[in-house]
């Protein structure tokens, strides 16, 4: 009976579809749970965000209020290089009054939901043993949930629940509910769909003949297949046309001679993206954009498993079960071959097509959980098949449960929701009372809020320093350079040029901002402007204006901050 659950080839038809939708049904609810846990966490508190989100949400107030961030630079940048299909999702669901941060908390659990459906029926349909499924289909819901891509709601939180659909259709031949798909990853994320509709191509060669017909380079290509190749090329072209014109409002794009100078894509940059060494800078990523891979590939690491298959390959008489594996299995070499190509690509016209490990990471780590899953079913299939009940009962108890269903309580985080809480409602509460074009400017970590939370602009802040197109990052560079001056001015007529050039309305002013310590403790500042920090630390001895307005001109005093307006600080 527990041999069945590893190969059923065995058993009766009505017994494997019961076999199937268990294993489905048990990978639904283990997403369910996951996403619960998360969402729990997302409506913890009246002020929640997710950090990669505030990106992303803010300025779809602009849906629902057409007055919403007038003449806003942030605002009109990151709403010009969105994806169309995402902006067209929340536009949708603006008309039926749902709040983009409320959906943002919603969104994630059932794109959960769809991924890990998917991918349990694409496990099955490459290996069709259903525990097999529900393992990959576990072990992919815990690598969601250990990242935070798709609590995101972002772009790339759509990666996964388009991607995986798209395959399994692809190994079922149904070209055109996969190419359904590929069009919308292309209108949801450019990267990704770009290595997909590749991958078309890929799987249009017969490999087989290649190394003896290179000589005629149409005489491997499977017609057929070629078709539908070229069918994907022009569907991903006409969904990305959008996205692409849009996003050159603000060129050009940084070249890779410019970025060596730009402080962000240094490695303590917020984009780092040059590495010190072949692991770091190639194939590892750890907090860079440009390897291949990503450090949490093994995680959960129950997918360490999957670099022993091929030996257990080499020695597949000791592991019967192997023989379920279909050819459909190539697919993945094929997703990897077409990645790879992206990623030369995006390295020789860096950064024209964005950063180079987008293309890689999620295509190669897709392959991970079903490698995995097929490694664990042949191994404990072996180990039923060869030793004595007892043993196969306590390798299913010992080993399967802990392993795969028990995992997320090892981990002291999780799921990872990268959820940040504002503690300012006081201030946000004033500021929504303030009219639409009202201008803040501050030099703390707390500015990347107000957008969010207050629902009115920022002059700059750290979270939309964004260095890809120049037309924009100039103009934040000569913002923060002239932020930092004036906050620490000893003369009135710095501060007033200063806010009569931007518009500026109010400073959010951490009290210890005056405290030499606050600068050089802070990441962005120090990092990013290092000569202007420590000018402004060495005139911090001399008593400047915003300083000594403080106390009078504050109309919002918390435990932490001073919100003054501009007005009464030039003593107008």
């Amino acid at each position: 009976m527990l041999a069945r659950l590893f190969s059923p080839q065995q058993i009766s038809r009505r017994q494997w579809q019961l076999q199937w939708g268990m294993g489905l049904w048990l990978s639904l609810m283990f997403a369910m749970a996951y996403g619960y846990l998360a969402m729990q966490k997302g409506f913890a508190a009246d002020y929640v965000v997710q950090d990669d989100a505030r990106h992303y949400l803010f300025w779809m107030e602009r849906f629902q209020d057409a007055d919403a961030f007038p003449n806003d630079l942030i605002a009109d940048y990151l709403q010009s290089i969105a994806p169309v299909g995402y902006k067209l999702l929340y536009r949708f669901a603006s008309y039926a009054y749902l709040d983009p941060e409320w959906l943002a908390k919603v969104l994630p659990p059932l794109l959960g939901l769809v991924a890990a459906g998917y991918y349990y029926c694409l496990t099955v349909a490459i290996f069709p043993v259903p525990m097999a499924g529900l393992m990959a289909s576990v072990m992919l819901s815990q690598h969601l949930w250990c990242n935070d891509d798709l609590v995101s709601a972002s772009p790339r939180a759509f990666i996964y629940p388009l991607l995986i659909p798209l395959l399994f259709y692809f190994v079922r031949q149904q070209w055109g509910v996969s190419l359904v798909f590929l069009g919308l990853l292309a209108l949801f994320y450019p990267p990704v769909a770009l290595v997909a509709a590749t991958f078309y191509a890929v799987h249009a060669v017969d490999w087989q003949k290649l190394p003896v017909m290179w000589c005629y380079p149409w005489r491997v290509v499977i017609r057929a297949r070629c078709r539908v190749a070229i069918a994907a090329l022009v569907i991903t072209l006409v969904c990305l046309l959008p996205t692409y014109v849009l996003s050159q409002s603000y060129g050009p794009v940084v070249t890779m001679a410019q970025a060596h100078s730009i402080p962000e894509f240094q490695p303590s940059g917020r984009h780092s993206f040059f590495r010190a060494g072949l692991w770091r800078y190639w194939l590892m990523l750890y907090g860079g954009h440009g390897a291949i891979l990503k450090r949490t590939i093994f995680t959960p690491v129950t997918l360490v498993a999957a670099v022993f298959l091929w030996p257990m390959v080499r020695w597949r008489g000791w592991f019967p079960s192997l023989k379920n594996v279909q050819p459909s299995l190539s697919i993945f070499a094929e997703l990897t071959l077409a990645a790879m190509v992206w990623f030369l690509a995006a390295y020789g016209l860096a950064f024209r097509l964005h950063m180079p490990g987008r293309y890689t990471s999620h295509c190669i780590l897709l392959a991970m959980p079903i490698l995995a899953a097929i490694a664990w079913v042949s191994l404990l299939g072996s180990l039923v098949l060869y030793q004595r009940r007892l043993v196969k009962l306590t390798a299913v108890l010992l080993i399967l449960v802990p392993l795969f269903f028990y995992y997320p309580l090892l981990l002291q985080k999780f799921p990872k929701t990268l959820y940040v809480t504002g503690h300012e409602a006081l201030i946000y509460e004033y500021l929504q009372t303030q009219p639409k074009d009202t201008l803040v400017a501050s030099l703390d970590y707390e500015a990347d809020n107000i957008p969010t939370f207050a629902k009115r602009s920022v002059l700059m802040a750290s979270e939309y320093g964004t260095p890809f197109h120049l037309g924009y990052y100039r103009q934040i560079r000569q913002r923060a350079a002239d932020l930092l001056r004036a906050h620490y001015a000893s003369d009135r007529a710095t501060v007033k040029t200063f806010a009569d050039t931007y518009g500026v309305d109010f400073w959010l002013v951490n009290k210890v901002a005056f405290d030499p310590s606050y600068l050089a403790n802070h990441r962005y500042w120090h990092n990013n402007y290092q000569a202007l920090t420590n000018a402004a630390i060495d005139h911090m001895g001399q008593a400047g204006v915003l300083q000594t307005s403080l106390e009078r001109c504050a109309v919002v005093e918390t435990a932490n901050f001073s919100l003054v307006p501009t007005d009464c600080v030039l003593g107008d």
